[in-house]
């Protein structure tokens, strides 16, 4: 096992997003091929770390949108996997989903990417899977109901929404609570 390699490959991945962020896309792209290329270094010696597979994938399917992009309009960029950037970063989100089934992350993952591709029905699947294999991700919850919405299906897609702002608004509420609960633990503390 590399960890330097993984290190330097998470190093660029986030590297690479800021640069994004920033609207350096060249060095963006940059960074996300270095990031692709300490990864695959570390899979060769860790060829089924789920992890590693997804973190590679993204970084593929990064590269790509930019590429295919000139860095505009990144969530219009549609995939056909004929590209074979897109068929390698297909190739590395199956091998994710083979390393662990019920790893809601990379399911969601692979999901969105399916919906890029123009692959609705298999997309349809894997968001199914991530949803039951973590049914309160508020993330996934949004995007299967904007992937229902396109495909006309507004009623079930509204009763997602809703269960989305639902748990949203409750675990706001929880994190309200935990912390009014740590502000009085605190005041009781310093009155002993």
């Amino acid at each position: 096992m590399n960890i330097v390699a993984e290190a330097l490959g998470s190093y660029y991945h986030y590297k690479g997003i800021f640069c994004r962020l920033d609207g350096d896309n060249r060095g963006a792209m940059e960074l996300f091929a270095m990031a692709i290329e300490k990864y695959e270094e570390e899979l060769g010696s860790n060829p089924t770390n789920k992890q590693l597979l997804r973190l590679c994938a993204l970084c593929w399917e990064r590269l790509s949108e930019l590429q295919m992009s000139r860095g505009s309009n990144l969530e219009e960029v549609t995939f056909s996997l004929s590209d074979p950037r897109i068929e390698k970063t297909d190739q590395y989100y199956i091998r994710a989903v083979e390393a662990d089934k019920q790893d809601a992350v990379t399911l969601y993952a692979y999901a969105k990417f399916l919906w890029r591709c123009n692959r609705v029905e298999r997309a349809e699947e894997y968001f199914l899977q991530s949803l039951e294999a973590n049914p309160t991700d508020i993330s996934c919850l949004r995007d299967y109901a904007k992937f229902l919405t396109i495909r006309g299906e507004s009623a079930q897609s509204e009763r997602l929404a809703a269960l989305a702002n639902a748990i949203s608004k409750e675990r706001a509420s929880d994190k309200e609570t935990q912390a009014g609960a740590s502000k009085e633990k605190d005041g009781k503390e310093k009155h002993k």
